[in-house]
């Protein structure tokens, strides 16, 4: 998804990236891959000069090793099936604090439309008056089931199904990598079959 990178990276060297992007496509399209990306970059020290990640900075390198202390994920839990109001009270209490390393704090949200009622009018009042340290990122198949008034305070990006023709391409890769056959027909119908989804 280079399109929708280049676009939420030249939002954020403006400063026009908002407090709360929401990642919005169908399952299996790197919503999250490509969320926990845009965390990386807003993690780097050196991304508001260089428009990218560095790599080798602290942020970016406690962020790859996954133990960033300024860096969340809220997911639905094991044995769960919502993102719950404690996880959000929780959230809103670590973003309190200031960053760790004196930028930003960073939440990924998946998947967003798994919040309940309770949960969402928790996050609300943080949406509504952000600290300046910190970014919220929604991943979401079904942005109808998050509330408006949450929909309403992010900036949103859709995310187009992967063409068929990069879903052979990556499928040929497989198949060379495991020492098999297979011809362009059967891999065109998985292909079309897996409807933009890369995962399927």
């Amino acid at each position: 998804h280079e399109k929708q990178w280049k676009r939420v990276a030249a939002a954020h060297v403006c400063d026009r990236l908002g407090h709360a992007p929401l990642l919005v496509g169908h399952r299996g399209m790197g919503k999250k891959v490509f969320g926990q990306r845009l965390a990386t970059l807003l993690l780097c020290q050196q991304s508001p000069v260089s428009n990218q990640n560095c790599g080798s900075c602290q942020g970016c390198r406690l962020h790859a090793a996954g133990n960033h202390p300024d860096y969340r994920e809220v997911t639905v839990a094991d044995g769960k099936t919502q993102i719950t109001v404690d996880q959000i009270r929780e959230l809103s209490a670590y973003l309190a604090f200031k960053s760790h390393a004196g930028g930003r704090k960073v939440a990924l949200l998946w998947p967003a439309e798994k919040m309940n009622a309770n949960a969402a009018n928790s996050l609300l009042k943080t949406l509504e008056e952000p600290p300046d340290h910190v970014k919220f990122i929604f991943c979401t198949t079904d942005p109808e089931k998050i509330p408006i008034t949450v929909l309403s305070r992010c900036q949103r990006f859709d995310f187009a199904p992967v063409e068929v023709s990069k879903i052979m391409q990556r499928l040929r890769e497989i198949v060379t990598a495991e020492n098999q056959q297979a011809d362009d027909a059967a891999l065109e119908l998985l292909a079309r079959r897996a409807a933009g989804s890369m995962r399927d």
